[in-house]
């Protein structure tokens, strides 16, 4: 039988990628408003993404779960409840909060971001609320089925209607100044939104809502249940807008206090939140599909009480995340300068990227045990690996500012990532512990690490003809460390026998998780 998380998995990362590469618009934004506007444009994100957390963020894991365990008891009508409660849930809580953003921009621009031209980005954003909170219920609907297609489809749209209106927005607005470009790219995100929402409901006569039928349970029951599972869901992926305000509230004050101008600590903190940021969580890109991906799945076998294909499919999670994350991690850590440089033409934002690398290995841990947990019934826990981190990454940020700039932030973050990732994976292990987690969730994807090594060593040591800040040789660097991992790992037994004849043979199939 096809693994069906693992294949679903697999197409998400893969609609991730792509909408990764539309979302190299972040390319241009420097050249079009320069660090200043891309500080402006990041300093929205933040505040919008704990609002979006708040209304909507745990909803299509929790829609997806209750979905999954009510058609696995054959309960069609029931899922068809879910949806229609969600939805008018959702449609009110995301009013609510936009209208709220909307209407404090001013304030939060002045005692937040620490710098009133943000108000308009923060305006700007705000309708978005009430489009992704919808987005969130039919994603759920469909996830629940266990059909990743809509998903990954609306992502793809959704990106690129963003990247076209950016580059026309940012251009059209020139004439207004700095701060209405800015928020003219922030407003792009809506009008991304709205095409992400349209896909998502042309696609449902694929998976059309059930009917109600019969099915008496009072609405405030299904409800309840619904923000069980969602609210502590939503609180698991508070972590990055968390981190994201911790460096909004904290790094514009730190370095308001070191003697810095206004301008100057914009452009700072653009290049963190608007640089580095974003490269450090493109790998996430994968590792959230696994997440997505497992939640249904182990819905599924949870409630035919199948432990032995739970343990498996947790098991297959975790080392699907760590044979991204880890080689990533090493990437990011070695190659901080030159991705900064090949991406951005910006070598000071290196050391910043440097710093951020280990957040990859424990957002990465964060997001799959996080979805093992919530697959069974236990989305509360994460909560306690989150704020751990959040806290240490708080304090750590106030201590290692002043004698390492931005980097501290950056430092800080990655130490409270990874400490929330630890905290969330010993939880899940302790919950439905099994011995083979430590070889093919560590061992086996560690198999590639030592040529992956070798070579980033060798291509750091021999910067080429072109310099070492080279985009050329930036580039060749990322792709000769990539496929130094991908080759160890097939030779070093990152795969198993089977799984390696049986990738030289279908690669395609293996990677979308079939059985062999």
């Amino acid at each position: 039988m096809p693994k069906h998380f693992l294949r679903g998995a697999f197409l998400l990362a893969v609609a991730g990628f792509l909408t990764s590469v539309l979302g190299l618009y972040r390319l241009l934004l420097p050249a079009l408003i320069g660090a200043q506007g891309v500080g402006l444009y990041q300093m929205a994100y933040p505040i919008y993404g704990i609002l979006f957390i708040l209304s909507t963020g745990g909803l299509p894991v929790a829609i997806s779960k209750m979905v999954a365990d009510r058609l696995a008891r054959g309960d069609v009508a029931g899922s068809g409840r879910v949806f229609r409660l969600s939805m008018r849930a959702l449609g009110l809580g995301g009013l609510v909060l936009g209208v709220a953003m909307a209407a404090s921009a001013g304030t939060l621009a002045a005692n937040v971001a620490r710098d009133p031209r943000a108000a308009l980005s923060i305006l700007a954003i705000s309708p978005a609320i009430v489009l992704t909170g919808l987005a969130a219920v039919w994603r759920g609907h469909f996830q629940g089925r266990q059909d990743m297609v809509p998903t990954a489809l609306s992502q793809l749209v959704d990106q690129a209607v963003r990247v076209v209106f950016i580059v026309v927005l940012v251009v059209v607005l020139r004439p207004y100044g700095l701060a209405v470009q800015a928020a003219g790219a922030t407003f792009a995100a809506v009008i991304g939104m709205a095409a992400d929402l349209a896909v998502l409901m042309a696609y449902r006569r694929r998976h059309p809502v059930p009917a109600a039928g019969r099915d008496r349970t009072p609405d405030r029951h299904l409800l309840g249940e619904l923000l069980l599972l969602a609210l502590p869901v939503a609180a698991a992926t508070l972590v990055v807008p968390l981190m994201q305000l911790g460096d909004l509230v904290l790094v514009p004050t730190l370095l308001l206090h070191s003697g810095l101008a206004l301008s100057a600590r914009t452009a700072l903190y653009g290049e963190l939140s608007g640089y580095a940021f974003p490269v450090m969580l493109l790998p996430s890109v994968a590792t959230f599909a696994v997440a997505v991906a497992i939640v249904p799945s182990l819905a599924e076998a949870a409630a035919r009480g199948d432990r032995p294909t739970l343990i498996r499919r947790a098991a297959d999670g975790l080392r699907a995340t760590a044979m991204v994350a880890i080689p990533s991690t090493i990437g990011l850590w070695v190659l901080g300068t030159p991705i900064m440089v090949l991406l951005f033409h910006t070598p000071t934002a290196g050391p910043m990227l440097t710093m951020l690398a280990l957040s990859v290995l424990g957002l990465g841990l964060l997001q799959v045990a996080a979805g093992i947990l919530q697959g069974v019934g236990r989305a509360n826990l994460p909560l306690y690996g989150i704020c751990a981190g959040f806290v240490l990454k708080m304090v750590l940020t106030v201590v290692l500012m002043p004698t390492m700039g931005v980097a501290g932030a950056a430092l800080a973050t990655s130490v409270g990532m990874l400490a929330a990732g630890a905290i969330t994976l010993l939880l899940a292990w302790r919950l439905i512990g099994t011995p083979i987690w430590l070889k093919d969730g560590v061992l086996r994807p560690m198999a590639g690490v030592p040529l992956m090594a070798a070579v980033l060593w060798w291509t750091t040591s021999h910067p080429g003809l072109a310099g070492s800040h080279s985009r050329l040789w930036g580039l060749i660097e990322v792709l000769a460390g990539a496929c130094a991992y991908a080759l160890g790992s097939l030779v070093m037994g990152g795969w198993s026998r089977q799984e390696r004849a049986h990738l030289l043979r279908h690669p395609l199939a293996t990677l979308m998780g079939r059985d062999r």
